[in-house]
């Protein structure tokens, strides 16, 4: 799973039971609290990984003896879009800019639009994709699947 916030959601995530995560963090906007040091180092004892922006602070397995950062590049000179790729074979794409990015993953195109994301391993794929003008979210792991398409962006 990839999330898009703080401490408190990944602790909610550990509850509801799910394992692999890769949270994206970022330092404090406006009103919101950012993601202290502090806060990166809970949400990695909770055994997912997380990062502000480019940088990876105290990466740890997701689960014992599993996937680890390979390592992570920027596709584009914004760095708006990011790739990371994991020792399990797992890659994962994020679009942080404005404007679209067609990203190729596991020989797949996605088209990300902001904060999108495509991943491909062994065990799942995951997408927050552009299909027809809207941001439609797909999930495969084993025999689960599940589709939500959004609006349009």
């Amino acid at each position: 799973m990839w999330g898009a916030t703080g401490l408190v959601f990944a602790q909610e995530t550990a509850k509801a039971g799910i394992a692999r995560m890769i949270q994206h963090t970022s330092p404090s906007e406006g009103s919101r609290r950012g993601v202290t040091p502090e806060d990166m180092k809970a949400i990695n004892a909770l055994g997912y990984l997380s990062s502000t922006y480019d940088v990876y602070a105290d990466i740890l397995p997701i689960e014992p003896g599993q996937a680890v950062t390979l390592n992570h590049e920027f596709l584009t000179a914004d760095r708006a879009a990011q790739r990371t790729r994991f020792s399990d074979g797992t890659i994962v794409v994020v679009n942080f800019g404005e404007k679209p990015y067609a990203a190729k993953v596991g020989g797949k195109t996605y088209v990300l639009p902001q904060n999108g994301f495509a991943a491909k391993g062994p065990r799942i794929e995951q997408s927050l994709a552009l299909e027809g003008g809207k941001a439609v979210t797909r999930i495969r792991a084993g025999r689960y699947q599940y589709a939500d398409a959004g609006s349009a962006r």
